[in-house]
């Protein structure tokens, strides 16, 4: 009697390199921040970026009892739980924790704080992620950028007209302080994540960065980095080059990069 072949399940999972970089800029201390973590079975790798809303200490400390949340919320979670809700879950994590921030400001006296975070996570060849504020999540494949979370940033409704009839808008210049959403939040009922997880591609990268990184390179010089250089050595490029511009009120700036082969 012949025997069936026993069907083998296509090993779908993919190396992948991350590089990380920071800076303060012209701020006198740096609020945000940055964790890499991989899973247990070495399967999976999850980056988490908070970005302190303001300046100051309470900014910092906002940023950093985020990410020691969502770092908390994944490890709790089983490994073969659907990969979205792990994000959501983490995200969430870091919200209660914002607000734990809050309470304890406020009984101090001091003003609430807040911070933009986001959680993404490569499982094999599949990625997930949730964000809300406006650290910003991009794929980049085939020499291009593509943005995969959105902003919760206000935009005035002259602002958008203008836009509409093609003119030059006039942007608040306090823009990145209008968000509408943000862990820390009184209230928060948004959140952003896919409605499924993205297959990955060799050769894809993920680029995710705090605002104060966020329209500074064109399309065409994220393209050349991301070329050219090694995930840790075009986070510490792109670096560089922002403070050979000698911005004099340049905000903070983080950088995670992965890269899937």
């Amino acid at each position: 009697m012949k025997r069936r072949r026993a069907e083998t399940q296509p090993d779908r999972r993919m190396a992948v390199e991350v590089g990380t970089a920071q800076w303060e800029g012209t701020r006198p201390e740096q609020n945000d921040v940055v964790s890499v973590t991989s899973q247990g079975d070495g399967r999976g790798i999850c980056v988490m970026m908070a970005d302190g809303i303001g300046t100051g200490s309470s900014a910092g400390a906002a940023a950093n009892a985020a990410v020691q949340a969502m770092l908390l919320a994944y490890s709790a979670r089983k490994s073969e739980e659907n990969p979205i809700l792990r994000m959501i879950q983490s995200v969430g994590g870091a919200h209660q924790a914002v607000l734990r921030v809050n309470g304890r400001l406020l009984d101090q006296g001091r003003m609430s704080t807040g911070a933009a975070v986001a959680c993404v996570l490569a499982r094999e060849d599949q990625f997930s992620f949730c964000s809300v504020g406006n650290v910003r999540i991009f794929l980049y494949r085939n020499g291009g950028l593509l943005l995969l979370n959105r902003d919760f940033l206000l935009s005035t409704s002259a602002e958008t007209e203008s836009i509409l009839e093609g003119e030059e808008p006039d942007i608040d210049p306090e823009w990145n302080l209008r968000l509408t959403a943000y862990a820390g939040m009184d209230g928060l009922k948004e959140l952003d994540w896919p409605e499924e997880s993205l297959t990955l591609m060799p050769d894809d990268q993920i680029l995710m960065m705090s605002s104060g990184m966020y329209g500074i390179f064109s399309e065409k010089e994220w393209e050349e980095l991301l070329d050219n250089y090694l995930p840790q050595s075009a986070a510490e490029e792109a670096i560089r080059r922002v403070q050979q511009r000698r911005n004099e009120s340049q905000s903070n700036i983080s950088l995670a990069i992965l890269r899937f082969s």
